[in-house]
């Protein structure tokens, strides 16, 4: 091969070898702007993937239950939720001294009354709870918390050990109480009487 013709051979190699395998510099930028085109629009949330990704994330709409079970106690008593109180969680109580500062939690108080009927030689204990979804339920049971506990008392006193032994006693007890109380606070503001402790000694 002459001398000539090996530099034409090289020389044509060497053109197609840029035209063949590597691509231009405008074709090599239209492939980058391809390439980072879906990456783009799924750092701004337009691309399919974000779409999704988006959507899972969504927080679902929850109603926290707003039904609350209030202690019946002879102080006044205040709701605090708490900075970690989760859906479901059971509402804490706090009691509240004459300044409104709060004291401890609180507990539903013990009624104690003689049976009757056993010449007070028997008596019951009872705790109560109040469940209701009222706006201002807490404040409405601390202003009538007197009176319902009164109601609360005579109801118990007039029991014997008869209707104490009778099946399904609690749930006439809650029937009974929930009328009571509702005469009270007004229709409907109780919703369920909780016996939380009864105790025939």
């Amino acid at each position: 091969m002459t001398p000539l013709l090996a530099i034409g051979t090289i020389q044509l190699k060497s053109w197609w070898d840029k035209k063949g395998s590597a691509p231009s510099e405008e074709h090599a930028d239209a492939a980058k702007e391809k390439e980072e085109a879906p990456a783009k629009a799924d750092s701004h949330g337009g691309g399919h993937g974000a779409a999704k990704e988006k959507g899972a994330k969504k927080p679902k709409a929850t109603g926290r239950n707003t039904k609350l079970p209030i202690p019946l106690t002879r102080d006044a008593v205040a709701y605090h939720p708490g900075d970690d109180t989760k859906e479901g969680d059971t509402p804490k109580f706090v009691l509240l001294d004459l300044k409104g500062e709060p004291r401890d939690e609180a507990k539903s108080d013990k009624i104690v009354v003689n049976l009757a009927g056993t010449s007070a030689t028997r008596f019951a204990v009872a705790r109560l709870s109040l469940l209701g979804e009222h706006q201002e339920l807490v404040e409405r049971v601390n202003f009538n918390r007197e009176r319902l506990l009164d109601v609360a008392s005579g109801a118990l006193s007039s029991l014997t050990i008869d209707d104490v032994e009778k099946a399904g006693f609690r749930n006439l007890l809650r029937q009974q109480l929930l009328a009571l109380f509702n005469d009270i606070m007004g229709r409907g503001t109780i919703q369920e009487v909780i016996i939380t402790e009864f105790i025939v000694q």
